[in-house]
């Protein structure tokens, strides 16, 4: 069962600690693909252990996997317990922007939330057949992300996002 709830702007999450917390999460967003070895470009195995080069790609793949998952919540139309989120910074953010992102569709989320930094048997299930475009992700949700800083530079809250 969820705990998730619609979201409606909370003026009291409003914070410069959070926008740098959320600034961070853009940062490590847009460095992390810069630093991922170029493998067959974008279509790449799921993450595993072997020689030092996997476990090296695999570690910044998935931080990489975890920084997505932290901006898709922050971008979305949900929040649970003390999240902080867009539309609190913008009152007026369109929440569902980031649900139209191909690359991370309702199955693609799914599965992202099952196999990064959760336990579960379909990550067992699934880690020999997934691949992760991590180009094309970043591509999509980067424009969401642009979005969302072009908005909140028009608010009292811009200068805290540089």
């Amino acid at each position: 069962m969820s705990k998730k709830k619609p979201a409606s702007p909370d003026p009291a999450m409003c914070t410069e600690d959070n926008a740098k917390s959320i600034c961070y999460e853009f940062a490590l967003f847009d460095w992390l693909p810069t630093e991922l070895p170029d493998w067959d470009h974008a279509k790449l195995p799921g993450t595993g252990y072997g020689n030092v080069d996997q476990m090296h790609f695999s570690a910044l793949l998935e931080a990489f996997l975890i920084h997505t998952r932290v901006l898709l919540d922050f971008l979305g139309p949900t929040r649970s317990k003390d999240d902080f989120l867009a539309i609190d910074f913008v009152g007026t953010w369109n929440t569902s922007l980031a649900s139209q992102c191909p690359a991370l569709d309702a199955a693609e989320r799914e599965k992202l939330n099952k196999m990064v930094a959760h336990p579960s048997a379909r990550r067992q299930l699934d880690k020999a057949t997934t691949q992760w475009d991590y180009t094309l992700i970043h591509r999509e949700l980067s424009v969401v992300v642009a979005v969302f800083k072009a908005e909140v530079r028009n608010t009292q809250y811009g200068a805290w996002f540089p």
